[in-house]
């Protein structure tokens, strides 16, 4: 594979807050067809990170890293660049662990948030419940996302570093990275698919929203 200029982008691919229009072990969250999952997120939509992710998962195992702009090798090999975010969020065990989502769950995410403002400006998802079930797979996936009525004490748990789990964004160090994996050519067009557990009765957890 032809290596592309050596150099770094200009700024951090990554994106911190709402989206506009224009630590070692952490645990990334994902749901399967015909499940869901509830979680607790540990901070609001306003705190988020997202990027525009490169996710190769023709290779196992699988390989991904942010898009960096100009020369990105991502780019160079046509594997399309998708939105994802990245949410810290406590499930019911007490585990904290990162929500992997695309833009269609942020959607249904930002509406639920926008609708707890209309009543506090200064509200949020932040330890708000929150069920998210799938069905389908590939392009049938269909997620829909509710917020159950009451909100979580998050206690002491704490936000893990994970940013850098997320792949280079250097270019050089993308390449080896690529290098190794074997890929030269684009070949991407599946759903990223984490495993996770069956929610239990969410009835259970967390107190009633005012």
């Amino acid at each position: 594979m032809a290596k592309a200029k050596k150099g770094k982008a200009a700024r951090s691919p990554f994106t911190k807050g709402r989206v506009t229009s224009g630590s070692s072990g952490t645990q990334f969250l994902g749901v399967k067809d015909g499940e869901s999952m509830t979680f607790a997120p540990l901070l609001g939509l306003d705190e988020l990170d997202s990027a525009r992710m490169h996710e190769y998962w023709e290779v196992r195992p699988a390989v991904f890293h942010p898009c960096i702009g100009m020369d990105c090798p991502g780019c160079a090999v046509g594997n399309e660049a998708r939105f994802k975010g990245y949410l810290p969020v406590l499930q019911r065990g007490g585990e904290v662990g990162i929500y992997a989502f695309t833009i269609s769950i942020y959607n249904q995410l930002e509406e639920l948030e926008d609708s707890l403002k209309e009543d506090d400006p200064k509200d949020s998802l932040k330890g708000v419940q929150i069920r998210v079930s799938r069905k389908g797979t590939g392009l049938t996936t269909r997620y829909t996302v509710t917020a159950n009525g009451k909100r979580v004490k998050l206690d002491d748990a704490e936000v893990p570093d994970f940013i850098e789990q997320l792949g280079p964004t250097d270019i050089a160090d993308i390449n080896a990275m690529l290098e190794r994996a074997g890929i030269a050519a684009a070949d991407d067009d599946s759903e990223t698919s984490d495993d996770s557990e069956d929610s239990e009765d969410d009835g259970d957890w967390g107190d009633d929203i005012d």
